[in-house]
């Protein structure tokens, strides 16, 4: 039968708190690079546009104003 101290169990608490922790942080900075690579799409349409003269109001892309109104982080 297997016996574990108490070292071992502050061991396996900061292996799993900093697991988490890794996790959590890794999520945050993914959303973070997926809202700048729409805010980058969004960006590079409109001056691929504005280079052709492409005014058309039929023609344009509709905006995303969440993605305007959104802070780009």
């Amino acid at each position: 039968m297997m016996r574990f101290a108490l070292r071992d169990l502050f061991w396996l608490t900061v292996v799993v708190a900093l697991a988490l922790g890794w996790g959590v942080s890794y999520s945050q900075l993914f959303e973070r690079l997926r809202v700048r690579g729409r805010h980058a799409e969004a960006l590079r349409m409109e001056l691929y546009h504005a280079s052709n003269n492409r005014f058309d109001e039929e023609e344009r892309w509709p905006v995303d104003w969440e993605l305007a109104t959104r802070e780009i982080p």
